[in-house]
């Protein structure tokens, strides 16, 4: 029995060896988009994989920055939050690319005297993206339409933040 355990982590050593190679790492970044897909400001962490294929969740709350059906109303005394989920594509090699997305925004707003607002829209990105292959400054800067259901709404955004190669583990 102990002989054939013998044998068996023998064989299968070098095959365990191999299975723990470094692999390469996604690249996640922190950022600060100003308008852009959210319409105001929104607080960001993205992650993108070898591939170039990844995703982004956004997040923004406060009655600065209303979401609102008709995306762009503003109402200072409105409170509530709004989440961006997105898939997103980085197109070309080194420090700059060609970025692609398509997502969806949700949020809940209250207004006054009245109930909760949740106004859900699919959003898209098609833009310019400065971030280098591990570390560094990532900017952003691009087309970001939404869809609310009745209309498609055209915006732009700018983005600042930094790519820390692995923030999380």
């Amino acid at each position: 029995m102990m002989r054939t355990a013998c044998l068996i982590l023998l064989l299968a050593g070098p095959g365990l060896a191999t299975a723990q190679e470094a692999r390469p790492i996604p690249i996640e970044s922190l950022y600060v988009e100003l308008f852009g897909n959210t319409r105001a400001h929104s607080f960001n962490v993205d992650v993108v994989f070898p591939s170039g294929i990844g995703f982004r969740i956004g997040f923004i709350s406060g009655a600065e920055a209303r979401f609102s059906r008709t995306f762009g109303e503003y109402v200072a005394d409105q409170k509530g939050f709004s989440l961006l989920l997105m898939l997103n594509g980085l197109h070309g090699s080194g420090r700059h690319h060609l970025e692609t997305g398509a997502g969806l925004l949700v949020g809940s707003w209250e207004e006054p005297l009245s109930a909760p607002v949740s106004s859900p829209a699919l959003t898209a990105t098609l833009g310019y993206r400065y971030q280098p292959p591990q570390r560094g400054l990532v900017v952003r800067a691009g087309f970001t339409p939404a869809w609310d259901g009745s209309a498609v709404r055209p915006m732009v955004g700018v983005s600042i933040g930094y790519a820390a190669g692995r923030l999380f583990r």
